[in-house]
């Protein structure tokens, strides 16, 4: 989702301004809630990540497609390529 970036882009700005206006408070709010956004999307990959050791293909798609959500930036093309090629493997019907 676009808007989870954008929003975390959004509050890093507003907390830059915040500082430049010496509003400390606002300042700490604004970027302590675009650091939740990134570490959202880190423990969504680390889930994801853990699933696919696990042989979890649907969780493994389900948190990593939850991070790429989160941050369409992210290069996981890799990760989401493994798990489809696993998904297609001798093993599934």
């Amino acid at each position: 989702m676009e808007g989870n970036k954008d929003d975390t882009l959004k509050c890093l700005r507003s907390g830059k301004q915040a500082m430049e206006a010496r509003d400390r408070s606002q300042a700490l709010k604004f970027i302590s809630k675009a650091r939740r956004n990134k570490d959202d999307t880190l423990k969504c990959l680390r889930i994801g990540k853990q699933a696919m050791e696990a042989r979890d293909r649907s969780q493994a798609l389900k948190f990593i497609s939850k991070a790429r959500r989160l941050d369409p930036t992210l290069r996981i093309d890799d990760l989401l390529s493994e798990i489809e090629k696993e998904s297609n493997g001798p093993g599934d019907p």
